[in-house]
């Protein structure tokens, strides 16, 4: 599946992996998902990308989207993620449109609440 992705994206999709708790191959892919999503220096330095306390700022002129391919397994750690965070009441406005880009939400969420019934 790819997905084109902005500074943003990039930022929170990393909150809807996990930190800890897999096996090898899910965390090898997972740390090579990362890796693709890091800003490059060339970035870091061409867009003012910063931070100041908990918030992340940067020149949104400068700013350029990217395409990632996201494969199976990644999605599904994804998928997991996002039911983790719905379930914890932690989905903010700023995470919608991403989710939006990950699943089709009227399905993902209907199919999760048919699940938990």
């Amino acid at each position: 599946m790819k997905v084109k992705l902005n500074f943003t994206d990039r930022i929170h999709i990393i909150g809807f992996l996990p930190q800890t708790g897999s096996e090898w191959l899910v965390a090898n892919l997972v740390e090579d998902f990362k890796k693709e999503l890091s800003f490059t220096v060339k970035e870091i330095e061409d867009c003012n990308i910063r931070q100041e306390g908990q918030a992340f700022l940067w020149d949104k002129q400068k700013a350029k989207d990217i395409e990632v391919d996201i494969n199976s397994v990644i999605i599904g750690q994804l998928e997991e993620g996002i039911i983790k965070l719905n379930e914890a009441k932690g989905i903010t406005g700023t995470h919608i449109p991403l989710i939006k880009k990950l699943v089709n939400v009227d399905e993902f969420f209907t199919k999760e609440e048919k699940k938990n019934k």
